[in-house]
């Protein structure tokens, strides 16, 4: 069995907590998807039909909608603690890596941890005869 749920794997078991989650520091990530654009602002913000990612150590992505909205996505926090505003915070980071969505609003925020290792590689390790784990894929930019 190989065990590949990145930051959700601590509540499978107490092995798997004592020996994987003290090598993972949890990020929170969070995604907002605009009010609805007119479709030629939402074509002229992000022409054609693809998902953009940027080069930053924690990536920001982006993509249009089929119903015009952006979606703006990326790492916000490494704290592990609850944070305020994360729509506005997201909201103004979307603006400053995408300035043509300035004066546009958010209908909807969500968000989630992914995890990274403490060395930021990828690890994998052995729980059992027939138990593997794998976890701190966090997608990075090499530096």
């Amino acid at each position: 069995m190989v065990l590949a749920g990145n930051a959700l794997l601590g509540p499978i078991s107490r092995d798997v907590a004592t020996k994987v989650n003290a090598q993972i520091v949890p990020v929170a990530t969070y995604i907002i998807a605009t009010e609805r654009l007119e479709p030629t602002r939402a074509m002229a913000i992000i022409p054609g039909d693809v998902a953009i990612s940027d080069s930053m150590f924690v990536v920001n992505y982006y993509r249009r909608t089929r119903d015009h909205r952006i979606l703006f996505g990326g790492g916000l926090d490494w704290s592990g603690l609850a944070i305020r505003n994360v729509g506005m915070r997201m909201r103004n980071a979307m603006h400053h890596w995408l300035p043509a969505t300035k004066g546009t609003s958010f209908d909807y925020c969500w968000g989630g941890y992914v995890d990274m290792t403490s060395n930021m590689l990828p690890s994998l390790g052995r729980l059992g005869p027939n138990v593997f784990y794998i976890h701190g894929f966090l997608e990075t930019a090499s530096r």
